[in-house]
């Protein structure tokens, strides 16, 4: 999946929590930056804005609607 700066995704909760194995929820995210296999991602509201790097394999979809941010 091709993936830009300023698109939203679905970032796997744990990423978030340092957890080892895939979580079955998912974080509404921007992405604020791309460098090969590494995204710089911010959470969207209703959670608390919070920027870090993440691993491209944390990554369960793109958002479509921005529905689901708006909560």
């Amino acid at each position: 999946m091709v993936i830009r700066s300023g698109e939203l995704v679905a970032v796997n909760l744990a990423a978030f929590i340092g957890a080892k194995t895939r979580s079955r929820q998912a974080i509404p995210c921007e992405v604020l930056d791309v460098k090969a296999d590494r995204l710089s991602i911010r959470t969207r509201i209703p959670y608390r804005v919070f920027s870090m790097w993440i691993d491209r394999e944390w990554i369960d979809d793109k958002v479509l609607s921005t529905e689901v941010i708006r909560g």
